[in-house]
């Protein structure tokens, strides 16, 4: 915030002591373009910043944008109405813009993503799935606390219809539906265990 209140001042310092011959140079891109977002209507803590910055600053690298038009470029690649009709929070915008621009820069991670989600949906309804970090093998980590039969019902019935085939062949690289996957390896195990044992994967 006071990186880009520093930005706004000196900006405006040169459009009072600057000639129209002479235009005064353009706030930092990134800034600029966090500013427009803010008035459209997003949230930014610094973390959710930090994020969106290097993958705006990885797109304009990638796909060449003007430094003068990262606003303009970024509201024709992704579609911000839908973002912002979605839902009311800005926090939540934002989260949802992280995500496209995720997708954005890395289609094939959004796509693994999106798959994961799916696979592992009903292990989610009940609890906190976790996996090795970078998938490095395909173990599973789920968990959750079992306070009554009722918990304990759900929990079996989510394990009875969780399809470790399913989720084994999406990170070996197999999957039918969608096209191939690269194989992301692993031993193959499902640990229930307590919540500080896992990494929660994004």
């Amino acid at each position: 915030a006071a990186r880009e209140q520093h930005s706004a001042l000196l900006y405006e310092f040169w459009c009072k002591n600057f000639t129209a011959s002479s235009p005064p140079p353009r706030p930092e891109p990134a800034v600029e373009c966090l500013a427009t977002l803010r008035t459209r209507g997003f949230y930014f803590t610094q973390a959710l910043q930090d994020k969106v910055v290097s993958l705006l600053t990885s797109l304009a690298v990638k796909h060449g944008w003007r430094e003068d038009a990262w606003a303009e470029k970024l509201s024709t690649q992704i579609e911000m109405e839908s973002i912002l009709q979605a839902t009311a929070q800005p926090k939540q915008r934002t989260k949802l813009l992280l995500n496209a621009l995720q997708e954005l820069h890395d289609p094939f991670r959004a796509q693994f993503n999106r798959q994961l989600a799916a696979v592992t949906s009903p292990l989610r309804k009940v609890a906190k799935v976790t996996h090795h970090e970078d998938f490095a093998t395909d173990d599973l980590t789920i968990s959750c606390t079992v306070s009554n039969n009722r918990d304990l019902t759900a929990l079996q019935r989510a394990l009875a219809s969780f399809d470790y085939q399913r989720y084994h062949d999406l990170l070996n690289g197999i999957n039918a539906d969608e096209g191939d996957v690269r194989g992301v390896a692993g031993s193959g195990r499902v640990i229930v265990a307590p919540r500080s044992a896992a990494r929660e994967a994004t």
